[in-house]
């Protein structure tokens, strides 16, 4: 795991710079340097929409009784992809802007869903209980049975060993 960190923090700036390198021969130093700023605002905005819509979903799946796991891979996808836009080069831009596209970022996280957290796990909901069909919708909370009940701790007078 570090040799694939180190690989990574060694060779991402280098083939960033030598991209930015490439790109400032052709277009010049100012455009490059701007180009570079531009995507940066233009990802923190699209990043800030696109995490309160995600953010906006979780909440509807929670208020139904779902797990919001869709929305909550989304949301690290979404920060993954602002993080790559606020790193100077054209690259990591261009991964930044690919997964702030909504219908690629909900594949990849189907994706996820699929091949890694759930394998072999039904979906469940909020009270534990299992979705049988879980592309129907399910029962709102009020249908929840909640049985009510009173204890009190009976003390012996016998003393154990």
């Amino acid at each position: 795991m570090f040799r694939i960190l180190f690989l990574l923090l060694l060779l991402v700036p280098a083939i960033e710079l030598y991209f930015l390198i490439k790109v400032g021969g052709m277009i010049g130093a100012l455009p490059t340097i701007l180009l570079t700023i531009f995507t940066a605002v233009v990802g923190a905005s699209l990043m800030k929409s696109q995490g309160l819509m995600t953010l906006q979903r979780a909440q509807q799946a929670m208020m139904v009784g779902q797990l919001p796991q869709t929305a909550v891979i989304e949301g690290g996808l979404i920060f993954l992809g602002g993080l790559l836009l606020l790193i100077p080069g054209l690259i990591t831009d261009f991964i930044g802007f690919l997964l702030l596209i909504p219908p690629l970022r909900q594949a990849i996280a189907a994706r996820i869903l699929n091949n890694g957290l759930n394998k072999g796990r039904q979906p469940q909901t909020y009270d534990g209980t299992v979705e049988s069909n879980p592309t129907q919708s399910p029962q709102p909370p009020g249908k929840i049975e909640i049985i009510e009940a009173e204890w009190s701790e009976i003390k012996s007078d016998k003393k154990e060993p």
